[in-house]
């Protein structure tokens, strides 16, 4: 009897932590999706804050959303841009591309998740890849130097953390809401000359077109 007994204990714990197991899995967020930047929803430095946060080119170009792809992603990775980081200005890549076509790139996110893997291409068709199992990647720049990219899952969003050799550490967090109709990429700079984050806001539908003679809202 006493024998019977533990049995059954010990089937009844087993379904527990495969019941809870699967429920885990069920509450991870998928990210896949087209994503639409909605400026008037984001929080988007200007020019003097990104200069003074000692370079927000990651969270602008190269990080933040898909900029290159490093080691991790097969084949020659993408040129990623150099520290920039206002949206506007001079060349900040080797293809001479300005910080403000750099936003533009990011204004549109391809994102295809298939655990752990997580592939993010921008509106200029620059990969980047990612895996959520925490394992350490190396992404190469073309102005020189490497970067250290960790992916975990924290609190059911997905963090990215990127040290490069120089310049500020870049957190990303990327969380996306119950009815999968909003992403939200949050950004942060820590160690340059003063810490900064940029909030973007993504939507699963494009945006309203701008009318004719309208200036467009926000900036990147």
């Amino acid at each position: 009897m006493r024998t019977v007994c533990l049995g059954r204990v010990g089937w009844l714990l087993t379904g527990m932590l495969l019941g809870g197991a699967a429920a885990a899995a069920i509450e991870m967020p998928n990210l896949t999706g087209k994503w639409y930047l909605n400026k008037d929803a984001s929080e988007l430095p200007d020019a003097s804050a990104s200069r003074e946060s000692g370079g927000g080119g990651s969270g602008s170009g190269y990080h933040g959303g898909g900029g290159g792809m490093g080691r991790h992603g097969g084949g020659r990775h993408a040129r990623g841009s150099q520290p920039s980081g206002d949206g506007g200005g001079g060349p900040v890549s080797e293809d001479g591309s300005s910080a403000q076509e750099s936003g533009m790139r990011l204004q549109i996110l391809d994102i295809r998740h298939e655990e752990p893997k997580i592939s993010i291409t921008d509106a200029g068709g620059r990969e980047r890849v990612l895996y959520t199992d925490g394992r350490k990647l190396e992404e190469e720049h073309s102005y020189g130097g490497t970067t250290n990219v960790v992916t975990r899952w924290k609190d059911g969003r997905v963090e990215v953390v990127s040290t490069p050799e120089h310049g500020p550490k870049v957190t990303e967090t990327y969380a996306i809401t119950a009815d999968h109709s909003q992403l939200t990429v949050t950004t942060t700079f820590q160690g340059g000359r003063r810490d900064l984050t940029i909030r973007r806001v993504y939507q699963a539908t494009p945006p309203a077109a701008t009318a004719p003679g309208t200036p467009s809202s926000g900036a990147l």
